[in-house]
């Protein structure tokens, strides 16, 4: 086999990756994007998110405190994050025109969340994860 044809192989796999995520398509490798030339129908479900991708903040249910304070603390812990669902809250929060308060020390806990110092207090947002305890 002609070594420019197995090098080939690897950078067109690359190329397609890249440019699907340029369109907004994530695919985790090319064992993946290889069996996509397999697929012969596809289901979506009612929400959009697989056909939109952008999730949006639907319904605020504050506990203690009130809504705009949640989201002032939302939009602390959650500026800087690149998560889609943490953009979701920073848009919302922007949309309702809540000013964030002054944080510090932030934190990414990688596959939980984040965290940051507000006020003397540690906060977080993300998932629950009591398994780690």
């Amino acid at each position: 086999m002609p070594l420019c044809l197995v090098i080939s192989t690897p950078v067109a796999i690359v190329s397609a990756i890249g440019n699907a995520a340029k369109n907004g398509v994530l695919i985790k490798g090319g064992t993946f994007l290889e069996k996509a030339g397999t697929i012969t129908a596809i289901a979506f479900d009612k929400t959009g998110t697989l056909t939109e991708g952008k999730p949006k903040v639907s319904e605020i249910k504050p506990l203690n405190v009130s809504e705009e304070e949640l989201l002032s603390i939302a939009l602390t812990l959650e500026d800087y994050s690149t998560h889609p669902i943490a953009k979701a809250i920073v848009g919302y929060a922007n949309e309702k025109g809540i000013q964030p308060k002054i944080g510090e020390l932030f934190k990414s806990i990688v596959g939980n969340g984040v965290q940051a110092t507000i006020q003397g207090d540690i906060l977080y947002a993300g998932i629950l994860n009591y398994s780690k305890k």
